[in-house]
């Protein structure tokens, strides 16, 4: 179950010195930090909050213990990817993890319902806020135009083709992007906060009314119940998404043992703080209805501070999609790179250029895959969808360090977690892997169901014999040739053997 043996295809293309590429080690620290908070740090809070409050009821200060569990729920839960990526050290995040803690089917499962539905899904939420944003940067809103949804879409594919081109061509400048926008992201959230604070100091009365304990409606708290809490925790992780961006990568890290641990400590807490305080200010300037009624708070925020502050929203929020965009392609496409190398995938996704050693066929795969879902019309379902994907087999995942650690006993950990904070972490993730199903099901989660149906008939024709997705066909060497890509190697992998 645990063997990890990668058997090269005689007929691929090679270097000069007949050896299979690496993939390079060049991300330090700072840069997996970075990593992490361009991923965390997207679209999720400036579209995130007015769901949130509307599960809420409209209810402030439950909004805020949603803020609050959300980031503690993140926290835990990124400190056993911090013991599984440690230990683990193999890129690909959860496909590796589960693939060397309870085995090929679930890794096999999760790499396909995350390569056809969860990535493209994100992406594809990504470029449409994107598109929107940038249409109202660009074209001001009573400019006439004959279909403006459509020049949304426009505008956010044609910065996710040249994003798609950065990734493949130029990892180190992809490497850069983050890093900036990393900045620019928490440059827009400070600038944010410092305006509330400056309300909250000179004029406090809607702070005061919007953020007073004597505000809080227990009656409608009550009425919240647990679904609409649930429904709500499921909003605001979306937000909190992307703290195991750094394993996806690991291979590409300088020290993972030493620099997983310390990103992971860094960062979340770090992301949850300025979420707050985000959240807090948002309430210094704008009113719950309003809140309630805005699909971009950030540019509502600044509507109502200054014409110039909205115009700087808006360009920040598109920086920031961008951003998010170019990790989560970054990271994405590691998955179905890892699976081609395990087997569970053709082996040509596995492969890298030979020129820019970036995985440029599973970035293709993945892009290609989120532009055919940029057609889905609803922001907040493909968010629900793809968490509903992602916390079903994170189950798995949790439950396997507890499983791993009985059947490898002796497997180096440089970082373990309190064994009840992983039992918590497990029973928290099984609630919330069933929290949609059970209160707002939704025609892409019955779909997800049926594509786990139709992969699982597909591993056990490959268990059976019947259908192979090694090795290099006339097909996929005419796409290896094409592409320029060829095999990589594992260098100072786990010995799960």
């Amino acid at each position: 179950m645990f063997n990890s043996e990668i058997k090269m295809p005689s007929s691929a293309i090679m270097e000069d010195d007949d050896k299979p590429v690496k993939l390079r080690r060049h991300i330090g620290t700072f840069h997996g930090m970075c990593t992490v908070v361009s991923l965390m740090v997207g679209s999720g809070i400036f579209a995130v909050p007015s769901g949130v409050l509307r599960y809420c009821k409209g209810d402030v200060i439950m909004s805020f213990i949603v803020w609050g569990v959300g980031g503690v729920i993140a926290m835990i839960s990124a400190l056993c990817v911090a013991e599984l990526g440690s230990t683990i050290r193999e890129s690909g995040a959860w496909v590796s993890f589960l693939f060397h803690t309870v085995g090929r089917l679930p890794s096999f499962l999760y790499a396909w319902l995350a390569l056809t539905m969860a990535n493209p899904e994100g992406l594809a939420a990504q470029i449409a806020v994107l598109g929107e944003y940038m249409t109202k940067v660009i074209m001001r809103d009573d400019c006439e135009f004959p279909n403006r949804i459509a020049a949304q879409k426009c505008f956010g594919i044609s910065v996710f083709l040249i994003v798609v081109a950065i990734n493949i061509t130029n990892i180190k400048l992809a490497v850069k992007i983050q890093v900036f926008t990393a900045f620019a992201k928490t440059a827009a959230l400070v600038t944010i906060i410092v305006i509330g604070a400056i309300r909250l100091v000179t004029d406090d009365t809607l702070a005061k009314e919007n953020l007073s304990l004597a505000s809080w409606n227990q009656t409608s708290a009550t009425h919240v119940g647990i679904s609409g809490f649930s429904l709500a925790i499921y909003q605001s992780l979306w937000a909190y998404n992307g703290y195991e961006a750094v394993t996806y990568v690991t291979e590409e890290l300088k020290n993972p043992k030493r620099s997983i641990p310390i990103i992971i400590y860094c960062t979340v807490p770090f992301v949850t703080v300025l979420y707050l305080c985000v959240n807090v200010a948002f309430l210094t300037v704008l009113t719950p209805e309003e809140t309630l009624s805005s699909r971009a708070v950030a540019v509502s925020f600044g509507q109502h501070v200054h014409p110039s502050v909205t115009y700087l929203m808006m360009t920040s929020v598109c920086l920031t999609l961008i951003g998010s965009m170019n990790t989560a392609l970054l990271v994405s496409t590691r998955m179905p790179f890892v699976s081609g190398r395990f087997g569970h995938m053709p082996e040509f996704l596995s492969m890298a250029h030979v020129k820019y050693v970036s995985p440029s066929p599973a970035i293709l795969l993945v892009a290609g895959l989120a532009l055919l879902m940029v057609s889905a019309n609803s922001f907040e379902i493909l968010v629900t969808a793809r968490q509903f994907i992602q916390r079903s087999f994170q189950v798995f995942t949790y439950g396997g360090i507890l499983y791993l650690r009985r059947t490898k006993p002796n497997l180096p950990r440089p970082f373990m977690v309190f064994t009840p904070l992983v039992i918590l972490t497990t029973l928290i993730t099984l609630f919330l892997a069933i929290v949609p199903l059970a209160f707002q099901p939704q025609p892409l989660y019955i779909l997800s169901v049926a594509f786990l149906a139709v992969f699982s008939a597909m591993y056990f024709l490959i268990w059976k014999g019947w259908l192979h997705m090694t090795g290099i066909g006339k097909v996929g060497l005419i796409l290896q040739k094409l592409l320029l890509v060829v095999p990589t190697s594992k260098e100072e992998m786990m010995n799960f053997t």
